[in-house]
This record gives structure tokens, sequence and C-alpha cells, in this order.
């Protein structure tokens, strides 16, 4: 089965309501409810994800669509061997690397992200929602 890591933007994507890349968010996570793939994220982004999404429309959402989130995603446990691994990393966003120490230590396929740049120095294939729907 192909594993996708999910970056934070893609998620937000949805509860967001971002209406250009919301539609291929939506459909690529569709993809890991379904179990047609299986989806990862790590324990920073879900962190991360709550504090934005309670931001924007309120803790009572934000806790709902992070109890959603949990049903579609496996969450990647962010311990000390992660964070070496991040260090290690030459990227010079350290949240970033430890995504990227996330995807790794699953076995990732792929990374589902918006913003590839960030992800340039990743061994693992960087792909946007929308490239990896065409692949299907």
């Amino acid at each position: 089965m192909v594993k996708l890591f999910f970056d934070v933007n893609v998620i937000l994507d949805v509860p967001l309501q971002r209406i250009s890349p919301q539609i291929e968010s939506q459909k690529v996570l569709t993809l890991a409810e379904s179990g047609v793939v299986a989806g990862f994220t790590s324990a920073v982004a879900c962190a991360t994800i709550h504090y934005l999404v309670a931001r924007a429309i309120g803790s009572r959402q934000a806790l709902l669509f992070i109890k959603d989130l949990l049903r579609v995603v496996t969450v990647v446990e962010v311990n000390r061997s992660i964070l070496n691994r991040a260090l290690e990393l030459d990227g010079l966003d350290f949240e970033d690397n430890i995504q990227i120490a996330c995807a790794e230590k699953v076995s990732a396929d792929h990374i589902i992200t918006r913003n590839p740049k960030d992800y340039r120095h990743s061994a693992i294939s960087v792909l946007s929602p929308a490239q990896y729907l065409s692949m299907q």
C-alpha cells in the first residue's frame, strides 16, 4: 500500500476551507480515509493544526477536526531519535526537518505538500495533492 505523509498545509486546507486547494487536499485525504492509501502526519503537525484551526474557527471546532483527523491518519511520534535525525538534515527549517524525519521513519512513498520548496532536500518524493491525484 502506498504511504503518504501529509504536510500541515494540506490538512489545514480542509477545516479552513481554502477554496482552490481544498478540493484537491480533501480528495487526497479521502484516499487515506477510505483505506486506498496509508496516511500519516506527525504529532507536531497535529499540535500546529489544532492551534491554527482554533484561532480561525474556534477551539471546539478544532478539537472536533483533530478527532476526525485521528481516524484518517496515523500519527508519527516525535521522540529524541526523530529530533536528532531532524538536526542531521540539510534544511534550515527545523519543523520541516521533523516532518521529513517522521516521513522517513514510516518509509513514506511521498510527502504531500503545497510547499515543495520546503522539502527540496528530502530524499522522499515530494508532491502536491494535484500531482499525486494525477498519478492515480
